[in-house]
């Protein structure tokens, strides 16, 4: 692919027009077309023009890198398991309009770049509206998304104050991830697990919060992911405390242990969280 910015802008720094640059070499018309790139000049007329430019071959010709979706898709998900979303949204740039994306992957793509929005600032009302979308559509074609838009959804409604249907969806999510493998679907695993004890924990239901928790925290160990560890170990601690009416030292020990991945991997507001229920029991964190 020719570089048409690159000629464009060496003919505007050598103060040239179109037609100064055509002039014996090719038409007005065609040099604007190369320019935009919706034309491609014949070998012979792209040499003498990126000679007229004082340009090479090598300067004006774009091997287009080759993008495969899966590869991006996996790279991805990786990044997210461990909460690293500017880098994933970097790498996701990577797909450009140009890129072939089946039907399952540009589900994937826009869920994605929803997630993302999601945990980078985006409003309630803006993500509701956003999952819920996905769900307009035929629901079998999401596949793995299916729990994780439900699971989602559950925790948007559920900053939102709408227990009903955050509960609803919670619970969807957990029916929907049934016929999946988490050791296949790590990602989607840990979120819908996550998100799970976390919804558990807030409403009082800590023998369930308790289960995610644990489930997600042995399959992180044994995938040695540590993302989201941090909010899992202090769903962990604060369920138990809730359950025994009381801290005791496997709710202590949870909670340190989610101040330490929270501190590796910078996650303030779990850190903030948890220093203060640590402060709360006399145990003082130093910096």
């Amino acid at each position: 692919m020719i570089n048409g910015e690159l000629i464009r802008r060496k003919r505007k720094e050598l103060k040239m027009s179109q037609g100064e640059l055509a002039e014996g070499i090719t038409s007005q018309g065609m040099i604007s077309q190369i320019e935009t790139c919706s034309s491609i000049p014949s070998g012979e007329t792209l040499e003498k023009i990126v000679t007229r430019l004082n340009l090479s071959f090598a300067e004006t010709i774009q091997i287009k890198e080759y993008v495969d979706p899966d590869e991006i898709i996996q790279d991805v998900n990786l990044r997210l398991i461990h909460q690293q979303f500017e880098s994933a949204q970097k790498i996701l740039k990577k797909i450009t309009t140009d890129t072939y994306l089946t039907e399952q992957q540009q589900l994937w793509y826009d869920f994605v770049q929803a997630f993302i929005f999601a945990h980078q600032g985006g409003t309630q009302s803006d993500m509701i509206f956003t999952y819920n979308c996905f769900l307009q559509g035929d629901q079998e074609k999401l596949g793995i998304l299916l729990p994780l838009v439900f699971s989602e959804l559950g925790i948007e409604y559920l900053y939102a104050n709408k227990a009903g249907p955050a509960q609803y969806y919670i619970d969807a999510a957990q029916d929907a991830f049934k016929e999946y493998s988490p050791r296949k679907y790590q990602y989607a695993a840990l979120q819908v697990w996550s998100n799970a004890s976390y919804f558990y924990l807030v409403t009082k239901q800590y023998k369930k919060a308790i289960k995610f928790a644990r489930s997600g925290i042995e399959l992180a160990q044994q995938a040695l992911i540590y993302g989201p560890v941090d909010k899992l170990y202090s769903n962990l601690a604060f369920a138990l405390a809730g359950k025994n009416g009381k801290w005791n030292s496997d709710s202590i020990r949870a909670l340190y242990v989610a101040y330490i991945f929270s501190d590796r991997i910078n996650d303030q507001a779990v850190r903030q969280v948890v220093s203060d229920a640590l402060n709360q029991q006399g145990i003082t964190i130093f910096d």
